[in-house]
């Protein structure tokens, strides 16, 4: 279980860092600049022309829509990296979207046969009724041996209105302390693997999130970088 609470975390770690690294590149490397040199014979056009121009990237940059960048990113981590050609990006949060969703119905899946488990074994060793109970009840047959245990304590403690009816229905008696001790363990284990569940569904919001802003990011620079970039044209002229 502690293996598995840390890959969450790093994985969470992992897209924080990668976005705080990718803030310090790509600027130079989506920044295009050309010089042309234009030779002309004497009498000719001897003056030099400078002429602002954008490359087919930039073009391409320019024609994803800020907007539509973010919101496919926030769909679906990933994309909005994509429609901006920075296709390492967005490998990097499709992939961690993708193991933390498996992570997701893998603690899911696996809390819920636990849950099955500690009910089965709750009816075969203590004889109790499984059915309409709630997380309550759970919790308190793993604190008493018996219902009448569980009552006399609670009307000692003054409080009648969580004292149990004496029935079959809500009545239960375990074989032994080691056998309510193993029902808690399992009890206990599909509980910590649910808040792993938990946990997963906050580092995919953050996936999702994280991308986003990665897609603004790299829109924005993107542009910046398309803003400043110029073509010069220089004609020189011969003798």
């Amino acid at each position: 279980m502690r293996l598995a609470k840390y890959i969450i975390f790093g994985v969470i770690l992992c897209v924080a860092a990668s976005v705080s690294a990718q803030f310090t590149n790509d600027f130079v490397e989506n920044a295009p600049s050309t010089i042309g040199l234009k030779y002309v014979k004497q009498g000719h056009n001897q003056s030099a022309k400078w002429n602002s121009g954008l490359s087919k990237s930039s073009e391409r940059i320019a024609q994803a829509g800020k907007k539509k960048a973010i919101l496919a990113s926030l769909i679906l981590p990933g994309t909005g990296e994509r429609m901006l050609d920075a296709d390492n990006r967005g490998v990097f949060f499709s992939t961690t979207e993708a193991v933390l969703w498996l992570g997701f119905i893998g603690f899911s899946t696996y809390a819920g046969w636990r849950e099955l488990d500690y009910q089965s074994y709750a009816k075969h060793h203590a004889s109790v009724n499984a059915k309409g109970k709630d997380g309550q009840y759970w919790i308190n047959i793993a604190g008493y041996d018996n219902i009448h245990d569980y009552n006399t304590v609670k009307l000692q403690n003054r409080r009648p209105e969580e004292v149990y009816p004496v029935t079959d229905e809500y009545a239960w008696d375990w074989e032994s302390y080691d056998d309510r001790y193993t029902y808690d363990t399992i009890r206990i284990e599909s509980r910590v693997v649910s808040q792993y569940a938990t946990f997963t569904i906050g580092a995919i919001v953050l996936n999702h999130l994280a991308s986003a802003l990665d897609a603004t990011y790299l829109y924005n620079t993107q542009l910046n970088a398309t803003e400043n970039s110029l073509s010069y044209q220089v004609a020189i002229p011969l003798p």
